[in-house]
């Protein structure tokens, strides 16, 4: 059973130009790309699912760039506003106090959390994962296609 004939020429061409790829970062440079693009997918769909009183908590809304660490890439998601977490995840009041901001007083000793954040991450995986997975094909695509 014979392997077939290995171009020598071809391979070091193909080694070479997967050397230059790494070494110029620019597959790296196209996933961190397409992470910030899939953060703001998903901040979009936050905000949308954010309460409104004032707009502040909305406007909290952001996402650090895209970087990778070792083996893998990450981005940072984040609502910088102090009572973000009581909002998405609930939390303890106590029952009876009075809120001038709201002009009444506090009924219920527990409030369910909004999970805004959370929905967004369980709505935009597949669409994001569908991206991402696009993108990096499109980018081997590109980068070796011509090979």
């Amino acid at each position: 059973m014979g392997l077939g004939k290995i171009d020598y020429d071809q391979f070091t061409e193909f080694a070479d130009k997967v050397h230059q790829t790494v070494e110029g970062n620019e597959f790296d440079q196209r996933i961190e790309k397409s992470l910030g693009q899939a953060a703001d997918y998903v901040i979009k769909s936050a905000k949308a699912k954010t309460p409104v009183a004032g707009g502040t908590l909305r406007r909290g809304w952001g996402h650090d760039p895209a970087k990778k660490q070792g083996n893998r890439f990450l981005v940072e998601i984040f609502n910088n506003v102090e009572y973000a977490s009581f909002v998405e995840e609930g939390h303890r009041q106590t029952p009876g106090r009075y809120v001038p901001a709201i002009g009444k007083r506090l009924v219920a000793s527990w409030v369910d959390g909004v999970f805004m954040f959370k929905k967004a991450l369980d709505e935009t995986e597949k669409i994001v994962n569908s991206n991402l997975e696009d993108d990096m094909d499109k980018a081997i695509q590109d980068i070796f296609g011509g090979m």
